[in-house]
């Protein structure tokens, strides 16, 4: 499924819905499943994956929120320190941190997703055995690998605008810093400047 930061998805958990993931438990992919110790484990196993992915999320947008910071420090300190500073110069600089600031904001994007939920099986009409819950386990696991290829995807996409927002700061920060440590009057013209002064002394006591 791809990926589209602009879709919500809404769980459907009604009656009708519970209704069909029960008769789904009885289509041939789930013959012969009466054992839940194996299923039941790889559903466990999935779910931590997802736990790992979700935090590893969470961790890239806390970046993205540090990089907004940072930015917005910056542009601050180019604000009131900069106005020397030629123009277009500085607007290169401001630029390259408000695409920062943009990229940021994108990578931060929150959606709402279509999470597996074991609630679609709360029905009085399932027997309760083993061979049920093996079923029930199989189905949410195949459910949370789908979620999980969803996060991974996810996080190829805001890992991507994370990092051209990186990219697009350092370009500014090195830029503010390369004109903030350049002298304003090159070395040349203080030695044409001395030279001048030496020749004028010379005329003056009537030396060449």
């Amino acid at each position: 499924m791809t990926w589209n930061p602009f879709r919500i998805v809404r769980s459907d958990l009604g009656f009708e819905a519970r209704q069909r993931a029960a008769q789904q438990l009885k289509d041939a992919y789930y013959e012969g499943v009466t054992d839940p110790k194996v299923p039941e484990f790889v559903l466990e196993q999935v779910k931590a994956v997802v736990d790992m992915k979700t935090n590893s999320l969470r961790a890239m947008e806390g970046k993205a929120a540090q990089l907004i910071g940072f930015s917005g420090t910056v542009v601050a300190v180019v604000g009131l320190f900069g106005r020397s500073l030629p123009t277009g110069i500085l607007g290169a600089i401001v630029l390259s941190l408000l695409l920062a600031i943009g990229c940021s904001i994108v990578s931060m994007w929150v959606r709402e997703d279509d999470l597996p939920s074991p609630s679609l099986y709360n029905l009085n009409t399932l027997p309760s055995d083993d061979p049920t819950r093996a079923r029930i386990a199989m189905a949410l696991a195949e459910a949370y690998t789908g979620y999980s290829l969803d996060l991974q995807h996810m996080a190829a996409i805001k890992g991507r605008w994370l990092r051209t927002g990186l990219v697009v700061f350092g370009l500014g920060v090195v830029g503010l810093a390369f004109v903030a440590f350049t002298p304003t009057n090159p070395p040349a013209a203080t030695l044409n400047v001395k030279c001048y002064t030496s020749c004028e002394r010379n005329k003056q006591h009537g030396r060449p």
